[in-house]
């Protein structure tokens, strides 16, 4: 309905994931993140969130250096 709705890529990503299409999932959170408006506090709380299931992905993928990576920005976000 929106192309241009990070909120829409990102849940479309998520689903994608929970079918296993994997390459599919990560152009669409990386979408997500880079759709995003730099004032929308609600998804700079959210990123990590992203981020996390970018890196689902790339492990999926076989890609670990990038997953690990991914998942040290999720961390460096929320060290908690």
């Amino acid at each position: 309905v929106e192309p241009d709705s990070y909120i829409g890529h990102w849940m479309l990503g998520v689903s994608l994931q929970e079918v296993e299409r994997h390459d599919e999932a990560l152009e669409h959170l990386r979408t997500a993140l880079a759709q995003r408006p730099d004032d929308d506090e609600r998804l700079n709380r959210n990123q990590p969130g992203v981020r996390y299931r970018m890196a689902i992905s790339l492990f999926a993928l076989e890609r670990p250096e990038e997953g690990e990576r991914m998942l040290r920005d999720v961390l460096a976000q929320r060290p908690n």
